[in-house]
C-alpha cells in the first residue's frame, strides 16, 4: 500500500498490450511488464497503472486464446507480487461507469476457468458473451444498488489478486447526478470509497477524472468523510480542445487556459497531475515542437509536473517526448462514422486534408502507439501504431544520450525526491505566477533561508525574464548549454531551477 501519510508519488499510467509488445503474439502481456521491471525502476516509478483486465475476457470463448495473448490469472498476479517486491504497486483501472459491463467479464472469465477445470461439456452461449452495459443514465437507490454489488465483486476479484491499490475512473456521474441535497453530494462516492475499505483497509484508492472541476475536487479534498486517497487529475490534456470543432481543426496550446486548469492543483500531494492522458493525441505532439525543439519541448513539460508540491502522473512515452502516430491515410481511428463526419465537416468548408490532420494530432487512437524500446519500428500483428522519429524517441538511444528527456526525468526525479527533500522541500511555501505571454514560474520559500523557482518557456519563441538576479543555476532543460551568467531571456521551451539563498532576518 502507498503510505497513509500520503507521500508524493510518481505513476506511469501505460497500456500492456502496446508497453511490451512480444514478437510471438504481436500483443504485451504480463510477462513483458514484468521485463521491464528494471526501466520502471530506473524511472523511480512507484505506481502502474493498467486497464482493467477483465476487458479482455469480454466477448470471448477461448480460455487458451486469452492466456497466449496477455497471459493467465496466475501470471497477473506473479505481476503483481514481483512489483510489489519493488516497492511499486500494479494499480487496475475500474471505469465505474461501464461497471456493468466489467461485471460480466468478471462472469465470463469465471466461466472459462469454470469450463477448463470442469469434466462437464458446459458451453457459454454467445448471450452470456455478448451482454450489453447499458450506462447508468439517471441515478436512483435501485441503480445505485446494482452499481455497488457489481464493483463489490469486482473488488473482491482484484483484493483475491493481492491488488493494494485501485484507480476508479469516470466517477463524476455519481456527484454530478444523484439528486441528492448538497450537503450529501457526495455520499454514493463515499460509499464506494466504504466498500473499498471494508474489504481491505490498507488498500488505496485514487480517483481518476478528465474533466476540470475546480470547486468540485476542492470540496473533495476538505470533505471529512473521505472520497478517496488521491485524485489522480488528466483534465489538463485537453487544453485547447475547446470548441465545437474539436474533431475537425488542429487546435494550438492555450496558455490562459493552461494556467487556470493547472493552477489550482499543484499544491497537494494528494493530487496526481499528468499532462498526457489516453482521452487525446500525444501531448510532444499537440503542445510541443517536432522539428527543432522535439527533446527541449518534452523536457519543458516534465519539468512542469515536478515543480508543485502534486504527485506526478505519467502517460507511457510521454518520459521520450514520443510522437504522434505514423497515420495511413485510409486509417478511421476506429471511427465507425468516419466518412460521414468527415463529409458533414467538408460540407462546413473544412476539407479533407484539415480534418485528417486533426485526427492525426488529437484523436485518442494516435496515443495507443507501440513504445519504442529501439530504432527499429514493430510490425505489430495487433495492427497498433509506431510514432514518428522512432529512431531518435526510442529508449535504447535516450538512456545513451545524455541531453535525453528519459535522462532527464531520472536525474531531476533525483534532484526533486531526493537532494530537494532533504531540505524540507515539501514543506515550503508555494506561489505560482506567469507573464501571460508563456512564461511560468514556480516559486518556493524554504525556512531555511532559500528560494527555489522554477522557470519555464512554453513557448517555441524567445521570452525576456526580470528579477532573478543573485540567483545560482541549479538545473536546466538545455543540457549542452553553458551558461556563463543568468540568462536575460528563456530559449524556446527552456526551463531553469534557480537557487537563492537569502536572510530573512534582515
Amino acid at each position: 500500500m502507498i503510505e497513509n501519510n500520503f507521500k508524493r508519488i510518481l505513476l506511469y499510467e501505460l497500456k500492456i498490450e502496446t508497453f511490451t509488445n512480444q514478437e510471438t503474439t504481436g500483443f504485451g502481456n504480463f510477462e513483458g511488464l514484468i521485463n521491464k521491471l528494471d526501466y520502471i525502476k530506473t524511472c523511480g516509478f512507484n505506481v502502474i497503472a493498467i486497464n482493467d483486465i477483465l476487458t479482455q475476457y469480454q466477448n470471448k470463448f477461448e480460455l487458451q486464446e486469452i492466456k497466449n495473448r496477455y497471459g493467465s490469472i496466475t501470471d497477473f498476479v506473479k505481476c503483481i507480487d514481483i512489483y510489489r517486491k519493488n516497492q511499486i504497486e500494479i494499480a487496475p483501472i475500474i471505469d465505474i461507469f461501464q461497471i456493468k459491463q466489467s461485471y460480466i467479464n468478471l462472469n465470463n472469465m469465471l466461466n472459462l476457468y469454470d469450463i477448463q477445470n470442469s469434466n462437464d461439456k458446459k458451453q457459454l452461449t454467445s448471450l452470456e458473451t455478448y451482454l450489453v452495459n447499458d450506462s447508468f443514465k439517471k441515478i436512483n437507490l435501485n441503480t445505485i444498488a446494482n452499481l455497488i454489488t457489481y464493483f463489490d465483486e469486482i473488488l473482491s476479484f482484484y483484493v483475491k489478486c493481492n491488488i493494494k491499490t485501485i484507480i476508479i475512473s469516470n466517477f463524476d456521474f455519481l456527484i454530478e447526478k444523484n439528486n441528492l441535497i448538497e450537503k450529501n453530494k457526495f455520499q454514493f462516492l463515499e460509499d464506494i470509497y466504504k466498500i473499498v475499505k471494508r474489504q481491505n483497509v490498507s488498500i488505496t484508492v485514487i480517483l481518476k477524472s478528465n474533466q476540470f472541476h475546480k470547486n468540485l475536487y476542492s470540496e473533495m479534498l476538505k470533505n471529512p468523510l473521505n472520497c478517496c486517497d488521491y485524485l489522480y487529475l488528466t483534465h489538463i490534456a485537453k487544453n485547447g480542445i475547446i470548441s465545437d470543432e474539436k474533431s475537425a481543426k488542429k487546435q494550438k496550446f492555450n496558455f490562459k487556459y493552461f494556467v487556470k486548469t493547472y493552477k489550482p492543483f499543484f499544491n497537494n500531494k494528494k493530487i496526481i497531475l499528468s499532462f498526457g492522458s489516453d482521452d487525446i493525441g500525444r501531448i510532444n505532439s499537440r503542445w510541443g515542437d517536432e522539428l527543432s525543439y522535439l527533446f527541449e519541448s518534452a523536457k519543458a513539460f516534465i519539468l512542469l509536473l515536478f515543480a508543485g508540491k502534486n504527485s506526478i502522473g505519467i502517460y507511457y512515452g510521454d518520459e521520450l517526448g514520443i510522437l504522434r502516430a505514423k497515420i495511413r491515410r485510409n486509417y478511421e481511428f476506429n471511427n465507425p462514422n468516419y466518412n460521414e463526419e468527415k463529409r458533414f465537416y467538408q460540407a462546413n468548408n473544412i476539407n479533407e486534408d484539415e480534418y485528417f490532420a486533426a485526427q492525426s494530432f488529437q484523436n485518442k487512437w494516435t496515443s495507443y502507439t507501440l513504445m519504442p524500446w529501439t530504432k527499429e519500428p514493430k510490425n505489430s500483428k495487433a495492427g497498433a501504431l509506431n510514432s514518428l522519429k522512432i529512431d531518435k524517441t526510442n529508449v535504447e538511444s535516450q538512456l545513451i544520450a545524455k541531453d535525453s528527456p528519459l535522462n532527464f526525468l531520472i536525474n531531476l526525479k533525483e534532484l526533486i525526491f531526493n537532494t530537494f527533500n532533504d531540505i524540507n522541500f515539501g514543506k515550503s511555501k508555494i506561489a505560482i505566477y506567469n507573464d501571460k505571454k508563456g512564461i511560468i514560474k514556480i516559486s518556493h520559500k524554504i525556512k531555511n533561508n532559500l528560494d527555489i523557482d522554477f522557470l519555464v518557456n512554453l513557448t517555441s519563441k524567445h521570452l525576456p525574464l526580470a528579477n532573478i538576479s543573485e540567483s545560482k543555476i541549479a538545473f536546466t532543460t538545455y543540457a549542452g548549454k553553458f551558461y556563463a551568467s543568468l540568462p536575460k531571456e528563456l530559449s524556446p521551451f527552456e526551463g531553469i531551477i534557480l537557487l537563492k539563498e537569502k536572510n530573512y532576518n534582515e
